[in-house]
């Protein structure tokens, strides 16, 4: 049996494999980088289905149960929430160069699957461990001592939290995509450590760029968005309007009133100082150009200009 797995993972390093164009490309996109070796390749690729959605089909529906994981070879897709559009887990020919974190909506499922996949291995690790010949010696009110077998305590877990997909998913034109089912994609995980290390890295590079581009897209809308913030929080100093900040960590409800308050206040005392000093300067200036007038009518004048 070990000899079968060494020759298994040799295979895995070091075979030789005939990739074409399109494998060839996939390949040096989302696996090279992460450790992916070209016969690990192979299997992954071959574990696939390979699907050609139609332009305006939903790849994956808001609470559809994740038991998938997909990979947009080609095409575009758009996520949405609530009606509005996420360009962190959506992918377009000619957006997924300018991204900040890559392409990171051509890969679809991969975060429900990772953590239903960690949830299976704890649990695995946990029945594995073998307690039944551990025993704690006990002794009776007589003196008289006993061994008592060790009864491990139950672990239960919460169980994995992401098993419905957050949002929608449509083809925004004719796309190309691999699908994998979680079994299947298991299976190939559970090959080899190196195996599993490099589809770890390839998925959990595209989670991380999902959190940078949703950072940036957010930080971007803010940064436009500042004069109808300003101008709310003015109709909110006039009206009165009570807000409340809560705090998750602490369950308090801390007060944020006074704070704005002070906040418009402020900015509208520097306004006003401001144009005060904008008034007092032109009103020298007015001054001190008026007293350095010369009246060329005037012979006196005259004289001092000329010498």
């Amino acid at each position: 049996v070990n000899l079968t797995k060494i020759f298994s993972i040799l295979q895995e390093r070091s075979g030789r494999v005939v990739m074409t164009d399109q494998q060839q490309q996939a390949y040096e996109e989302f696996f090279l980088m992460h450790g992916l070796t070209p016969k690990q390749f192979e299997l992954l690729w071959n574990a696939a289905r390979l699907r050609q959605v139609q332009k305006g089909s939903v790849i994956l529906r808001s609470g559809q149960k994740l038991d998938k994981v997909h990979l947009v070879l080609g095409g575009a897709t758009q996520a949405n929430i609530l009606g509005r559009h996420l360009s962190a887990a959506s992918t377009a020919p000619d957006k997924k160069k300018n991204k900040h974190g890559g392409d990171s909506g051509a890969w679809i499922g991969e975060m429900g699957f990772l953590e239903q996949y960690g949830s299976k291995m704890t649990v695995n690790n946990n029945n594995n461990n073998n307690d039944s010949n551990i025993s704690t010696l006990r002794t009776t009110t007589n003196g008289a001592r006993y061994e008592e077998p060790f009864e491990p305590m139950e672990v239960k877990t919460n169980g994995p939290r992401m098993e419905r997909a957050y949002y929608t998913i449509t083809a925004t034109e004719d796309t190309l995509l691999l699908e994998w089912t979680h079994d299947d994609m298991q299976q190939l995980m559970d090959r080899s450590h190196e195996f599993r290390a490099a589809l770890t890295r390839a998925m959990t590079s595209a989670i991380v760029g999902k959190v940078i581009n949703f950072s940036v897209s957010r930080s971007t809308s803010s940064s436009l968005s500042v004069p109808s913030w300003m101008s709310w929080l003015g109709d909110w100093k006039k009206e009165h309007v009570h807000t409340s900040v809560y705090d998750e960590r602490s369950n308090n409800n801390t007060t944020a009133t006074t704070t704005a308050t002070k906040l418009v206040t402020d900015a509208e005392d520097d306004d006003n100082d401001q144009d005060n000093t904008t008034t007092t300067n032109t009103k020298k200036s007015t001054r001190n150009n008026n007293e350095g007038d010369i009246n060329l009518l005037d012979p006196k004048q005259s004289t001092t200009l000329l010498q």
